[in-house]
């Protein structure tokens, strides 16, 4: 299923992508950066192996 093979390595590496701009940018994150932050977790957890698990 998508919720196991897609979904859960998205949120676990954008969880990481967000908690490292908040350790190095404590006061203000902008929404720009939390975009980037998940496109860098969309594109590490969108992959062609990752599909291929779910079906």
């Amino acid at each position: 299923p998508l919720n196991v093979s897609y979904f859960s390595p998205l949120k676990r590496v954008y969880s990481y992508k967000v908690e490292s701009l908040i350790r190095n940018y404590i006061n203000y994150i902008t929404k720009l950066e939390l975009l980037l932050a998940f496109k860098i977790a969309f594109n590490r957890s969108f992959t062609l192996t990752n599909i291929c698990i779910a079906f």
